[in-house]
């Protein structure tokens, strides 16, 4: 069974996906991936973090009236 969570504050959005093989684990499982932006409204920008088995990559992100751009 694959389970995607998503988690939405109101300076965050989380993201995890996990796949359940069998029966679901009496300890925490790692995530297949996650990804987290965390947001600075008075700095008007953020970071997204996007991590998986191999990968972590760190992501600026500013704010523009039209939404959101990579720098």
């Amino acid at each position: 069974m694959i389970i995607l969570v998503l988690n939405a504050g109101s300076s965050s959005q989380k993201s995890c996906l996990y796949d359940f093989k069998g029966s679901i684990p009496d300890t925490p499982l790692e995530p297949l991936w996650s990804a987290n932006l965390d947001w600075t409204v008075a700095q008007k920008k953020g970071v997204l973090t996007v991590k998986s088995k191999d990968i972590k990559i760190k992501i600026e992100v500013i704010a523009k009236e039209t939404g959101l751009t990579t720098l």
